[in-house]
């Protein structure tokens, strides 16, 4: 520990240089002070290291003045890191402000005390100072210090310096990882959430680097695509996942995506691990750090059953197709606003007109005779409303002008509000100008 006396020494040296700018010997400054030139060739020493002073030779004496260079001990001073100036001993020669409130010391406390015999009231601390003495032996940087019962973290840099007397010594630069290592922590933290949450998706997620090497996957895709985790670290394409055909098509979209830092949606055949095919629907999306693209992330659905239903719909709606155009009835399906929607081939035989040429107009407006077109529309409102006005008749003419009298039965096809979507009407043809008719929703009540 260093008196209050020592750092009154400082002070009067640096008074007496600064009184005389052409420079003083040891000698002199110790006949001013009143001490040994041993004891004020120490405080030089010091005061040199850290900057304060500057030494020239004159023959075979050393020549003292103010240094006129920027003193290092206003950088260390001015510096967030904690940094300390230690002689080959360990002694410490200058400490800047950040480092003496870390260890709760004043200057005159520990300028010229070893660095290992600092009586320090914190455990922590002290711990953390015994590491930096072993690690300045053994030459080494220390990562993630961290005292105990503090949120700090520290990096410790330890520099071999040369001062201007020849001597070696260390300068040791404490810097504050405590930032960094929240922000990592609160990046691990989101990182994990998403991955979490990804992994709780239905959907395989994927990211993959520029060149298209899969980085990373979710469950859902390891299990789509039979893989597992550790196949990861083979460093496959992402491409290998699709059929040969579509491969050279896919290079091209993630090309175009990446270069153009747009989203793109393609469907692709996918091959799984087993080899075994399945089609997808792939949304893709360019992965940035900055304004630079160093990847893409995406999202592939399963279009299995999706095409299964599609071609199940498709069969569906061809054997209604071929049931309906068999029928030797009469077969009208119209819309919420008499639009003929299906027209068999039955309708097609007894009106002369094709199912493309009706397809899509109000059936009133081409079939009805004039005076029959008020009631029928009265009654198919009622019908589109829910009422059950079923069994019908009226008068229809085909396209060369004929009349002929058909008898409808009517059905309707709620939606899942329960509103009347569809009105299907089968119709016989029982031409016969002498049977009464009244006027119905395809036609008159009968």
């Amino acid at each position: 520990m260093v008196s209050h006396k020592v750092g009154e020494d400082f002070t009067r040296i640096k008074k007496i240089l600064r009184e005389n700018p052409q420079g003083m010997t040891a000698t002199d400054i110790a006949n001013i002070l009143e001490r040994t030139k041993n004891t004020v060739g120490k405080y030089l020493d010091i005061l040199l290291a850290s900057g304060q002073v500057e030494a020239r030779s004159c023959g075979t004496a050393k020549i003292y003045s103010l240094a006129q260079r920027l003193p290092f001990a206003t950088v260390l001073q001015h510096s967030r890191d904690l940094m300390i100036v230690l002689d080959r001993d360990l002694r410490i020669l200058d400490i800047n402000e950040a480092f003496l409130s870390f260890l709760r010391k004043s200057r005159e406390e520990v300028i010229g005390s070893s660095i290992e015999y600092i009586p320090l009231a914190d455990v922590s601390i002290q711990e953390l100072t015994s590491n930096l003495v072993t690690a300045i032996r053994e030459k080494k940087t220390l990562k993630d210090l961290h005292p105990r019962g503090t949120d700090h973290y520290f990096t410790a840099r330890i520099l071999e310096t040369l001062f201007e007397n020849e001597r070696q010594g260390f300068t040791v630069i404490l810097i504050d990882m405590t930032e960094h290592r929240r922000m990592d922590e609160q990046l691990e933290a989101s990182e994990k959430r998403f991955r979490d949450l990804v992994n709780l998706l239905p959907q395989p997620v994927f990211e993959a680097d520029a060149s298209g090497i899969l980085l990373f996957a979710n469950r859902q895709a390891f299990l789509t695509f039979g893989y597992e985790p550790d196949d990861l670290k083979a460093r496959f394409q992402v491409l290998d996942m699709i059929a040969p055909e579509d491969r050279e098509r896919a290079r091209m979209s993630i090309d175009r995506m990446l270069r153009e830092g747009i989203q793109s949606k393609e469907e692709y055949t996918a091959l799984r691990k087993d080899g075994s095919r399945f089609p997808i629907v792939d949304y893709a999306a360019p992965m940035y750090k900055g304004d630079r693209v160093v990847g893409f992330r995406g999202i592939a659905i399963d279009l299995t059953e999706q095409k299964k239903g599609e071609a199940d719909l498709r069969r569906e709606r061809d054997f209604i197709d071929a049931t309906l155009h068999t029928l030797n009835a009469l077969v009208l399906v119209l819309d919420r606003e008499g639009r003929v929607v299906r027209f068999n081939h039955a309708c097609e035989v007894q009106t002369g007109y094709s199912e493309e040429e009706v397809k899509g107009q109000i059936f009133w407006d081409i079939f009805l005779i004039p005076e029959e077109t008020g009631a029928v529309k009265e009654v198919f409102s009622d019908l589109v409303a829910g009422e059950k006005n079923l069994q019908h008749s009226n008068y229809w003419v085909t396209k060369s002008g004929e009349r002929k009298y058909i008898q409808w039965s009517n059905t309707i096809l709620r939606d899942a509000t329960g509103a009347v979507s569809y009105v299907i009407a089968t119709g016989i043809n029982t031409t016969d100008p002498e049977k009464e008719h009244r006027s119905g929703a395809v036609g008159d009540s009968s």
